[in-house]
């Protein structure tokens, strides 16, 4: 797989799964990943959500970024501390006009 590539992604939820196609970040090149969230203050749409983790997910050192669907203000992002840092997440999600905090780690 290429980084450009598209690929289908499966979410299982206990009531239904969910497919849809976008860009993934490729993550066999990180050595271990940790979970972040994220608490965006905005009420947003969902093209610009996924605008969002579109570009959080072309970021280096990051492996995958979603809104959760039952709290779309809550985003979680899992990441390498190796490669990229909480701060950087947050910066990135800030500067598209959004006011976010980080929560913690999962």
């Amino acid at each position: 797989m290429k980084p450009n590539d598209t690929a289908e992604i499966i979410y299982l939820k206990p009531e239904f799964a969910v497919k849809e196609k976008r860009r993934v970040a490729m993550t066999t090149e990180y050595s271990h990943r940790i979970g972040l969230v994220l608490h965006v203050d905005d009420s947003l749409p969902e093209p610009r959500r996924t605008h969002i983790e579109v570009a959080l997910e072309s970021e280096q050192g990051v492996a995958s970024a979603r809104f959760t669907e039952r709290r779309p203000h809550l985003m979680v992002v899992e990441y390498d501390p190796d490669v990229t840092s909480s701060v950087h997440i947050l910066n990135k999600v800030t500067s598209h006009s959004v006011r976010a905090e980080l929560i913690g780690p999962i």
